[in-house]
């Protein structure tokens, strides 16, 4: 059996393996690159709002929703990233019972509603393209979706090779139905193959996330992020220091960083999440913990000075994965090439289903 002869049968055996997955993950994938412009229409009610001259200091918004909530206490808070979108705001009643997130009209103090009540179609889409829905077997879940990015990068490599041969760059649009459907076949996998690779080994990245971590950290010589850091007893009778100290504190230890969130929860350091204008993950991947009674940096960590291997592992697998890492251009090209997978998985299907529907191809042409 020739080399062409085995990779075709490989090659098809892995795409109706995979089929099904290939087509959902595709579909999925190009919904998310626009996830939170579509979450944002969906619940407008919940997330729109009218800006002014200036927000509200976090102390007067604090203090206003503590004071309808008798009880509870805000710990953490997300801010948002444009000035007509709602802040979100975590209610805790204390006693490790459940709190709530509310959205907050920053501007006014308002509150907009429970982010519990918000549309979660999103939400769904997105847990599902990452771990199927099944929140009881994530792991299982993240496995079958790792195996599918494994073969989608073996299809992405074959299907190259067996194109070779013929190099079809152009559609025959007056062939029959047949033809076409196997050019469209060719033409779409040859000028896909690069992006859908680049999509598979950062699938497969995602997946395994913590061995690769651990992989590119040894290759690179560089060090891992520290964890939470101990923070010193206060002396008595000591006071926490208000939220906008705390922002004021984080901006003079990060200066040109974004604050994406703070958790101040009591008698643990403050725990800041802040972004650069560079960074393109959606969540920052800069870090602070501060002494919540000080403001003093208890430990810091700058995308802009992290080791290569953080950078590598926990910012551009993502960001090409996503097609965050050159703006609205790669956005837009990552959303067109999920789309093509599953138009490739459907015409492969149509090309197999076409000839003989034969799991081993009695011949190397492919042509129907």
């Amino acid at each position: 059996m020739s080399l062409r002869r085995i990779l075709l049968v490989l090659h098809l055996w892995a795409a109706l393996l995979a089929s099904v997955f290939l087509l959902l993950l595709g579909v999925t994938g190009s919904f998310m690159v626009y996830e939170r412009e579509i979450d944002h229409v969906l619940n407008r009610r919940l997330v729109a709002v009218r800006p002014t001259a200036q927000p509200l200091s976090l102390g007067e918004i604090f203090a206003h929703l503590e004071q309808a909530h008798p009880g509870y206490k805000v710990t953490e808070m997300a801010f948002s990233r444009q000035p007509d979108l709602a802040y979100e705001m975590y209610l805790d009643p204390g006693n490790d019972a459940e709190g709530s997130v509310m959205t907050v009209d920053q501007y006014r103090g308002k509150e907009l509603g429970d982010a519990r009540t918000a549309n979660s179609f999103v939400n769904s889409v997105h847990q599902f393209h990452t771990h199927l829905l099944l929140d009881k077997h994530r792991d299982a879940a993240k496995l079958i979706l790792g195996i599918a990015s494994v073969f989608l990068l073996f299809l992405s490599c074959s299907g190259i090779f067996l194109w070779w041969r013929r190099k079809l760059f152009t559609i025959n649009w007056r062939g029959s139905g047949k033809r076409i459907n196997f050019d469209l076949h060719n033409v779409l996998g040859v000028f896909s193959s690069l992006f859908l690779f680049c999509f598979a080994l950062t699938g497969i990245a995602l997946t395994w996330d913590g061995a690769v971590s651990g992989l590119v950290n040894r290759l690179t010589h560089s060090s891992s992020m520290p964890g939470r850091p101990r923070m010193t007893p206060p002396p008595e009778g000591a006071i926490a220091l208000g939220p906008d100290a705390i922002v004021a504190a984080a901006r003079t230890a990060l200066p040109g960083a974004q604050i994406d969130s703070l958790s101040m929860e009591t008698g643990k350091p403050v725990d800041v999440r802040m972004k650069f204008p560079e960074d393109r993950t959606p969540i920052g991947r800069s870090r602070l913990f501060l002494d919540p009674y000080t403001g003093k940096v208890l430990s810091a960590w700058s995308t802009r000075t992290a080791p290569l291997g953080f950078k590598i592992s926990r910012m551009w697998i993502r960001e090409i994965h996503t097609g965050d890492i050159f703006g609205w251009p790669t956005q837009l090209l990552a959303c067109v090439i999920s789309l093509i997978l599953p138009v490739l998985t459907i015409t492969g299907t149509l090309v197999w289903w076409n000839r003989s529907r034969k799991l081993v191809p009695t011949s190397t042409d492919e042509t129907p």
